[in-house]
């Protein structure tokens, strides 16, 4: 459990605005599955509070992944995440689908453009697996912008990492899915290897110090409990990337 305090870093309060001021942004169903807010002039997107986005988004810090940036918000006195929006005029968007990697990678108008969307992929890839996350495979988690004038592809800042720290048996996205089996990553990594690269450097990671950082960014408190949980999630995660990584 998590506790917000008259010290807390809360930028705002949430005010709904109608659906129509989004109807224009080129991004599918964008204003039927969205909660968009004017907070402090700025459109933003918001959600129930929930700690887990807070470490993916660090974790994507971490990495070097461009991920959205959460801001803490009040609505009804509740405690939710604000992100601003990341829709820009110069681009088109649109969701992930179930395919082959390969056909999305076709995309790319370039070599450097392949290699970036593979890098950002397999940074991505390599969080959910670390943190367990359980809904990746769904379109509407990936997104992607495509620059108007030039083509060019790429992901858009990376969200979404609510439902994560879970017993999961495998990990899925759009375009894979792994069980935790090394012989199974030994062959992914063959095809991949920066996966492999970025997981490695996930194994090097102090859940703790990562914790700690955000309650002091935040100036949230956090019970035993919650703090027990996560110290053995990253306990037991760590012995399953020994077996995957041969560490």
């Amino acid at each position: 459990m998590f506790y917000y305090t008259k010290n807390t870093k809360i930028i705002g309060k949430i005010n709904n605005i109608d659906s129509s001021y989004i109807k224009n942004l080129n991004i599918y169903n964008l204003d039927k599955w969205h909660n968009y807010a004017n907070i402090n002039n700025e459109l933003y997107y918001y959600k129930i509070f929930n700690f887990n986005e807070l470490i993916g988004e660090y974790l994507c810090r971490y990495l070097n992944l461009d991920s959205v940036h959460n801001e803490l918000v009040l609505k009804n006195n509740q405690l939710y995440l604000a992100s601003k929006s990341f829709i820009e005029d110069k681009y088109n968007y649109y969701m992930s689908k179930y395919e082959d990697f390969d056909k999305l990678l076709d995309r790319c108008i370039n070599n450097d453009n392949r290699k970036e969307m593979i890098e950002s992929h397999m940074k991505l890839f390599a969080i959910d697996l670390y943190m367990n996350q359980s809904d990746r495979d769904k379109p509407s988690n990936i997104t992607y912008k495509v620059d108007k004038a030039s083509k060019y592809i790429s992901m858009t800042k990376v969200y979404d990492f609510s439902n994560s720290f879970t017993d999961i048996s495998c990990y899925s996205n759009p375009y894979f899915e792994f069980e935790f089996d090394r012989a199974e990553f030994y062959n992914f990594f063959k095809i991949y290897p920066k996966l492999k690269i970025y997981l490695e450097k996930l194994y090097g990671v102090d859940l703790y110090y990562i914790i700690c950082s955000i309650l002091n960014d935040y100036k949230l408190e956090i019970s035993d409990k919650t703090f027990i949980f996560y110290e053995k999630y990253d306990k037991n995660k760590r012995k399953v990337l020994e077996s995957i990584l041969d560490v």
